[in-house]
């Protein structure tokens, strides 16, 4: 029983750090010669998900955005956090 645990648990920390450590360094190591390319559009799914867009209000909430105020978001990503910080902030006078 406990080899068949470690062995279910070992397969996703092997493709764990094979995606974040060993695909990193390849990365890198292209992006040395100039060889680079955008995000694969599979990985759309880990940006844009239902867990993230239900944590935008509570971080939204921390900041504390008011009416009136203006809003910046820099970052890479479909703009998850704008629309609702758009709508907190509304329509600016004058």
């Amino acid at each position: 029983m406990r080899k068949l645990f470690k062995t279910l648990l070992a397969i996703p920390l092997g493709l764990a750090f094979f995606w974040l450590v060993v695909m990193k360094v390849i990365s890198r190591v292209a992006g040395a010669f100039g060889v680079s390319g955008p995000c694969p559009h599979e990985l759309s799914r880990l940006v844009d998900n239902p867990i993230r867009r239900n944590a935008v209000p509570r971080l939204l909430d921390w900041v504390g955005i008011r009416p009136g105020e203006r809003v910046l978001e820099l970052g890479p990503g479909p703009g998850a956090f704008i629309v609702e910080a758009a709508r907190r902030a509304g329509r600016r006078a004058g």
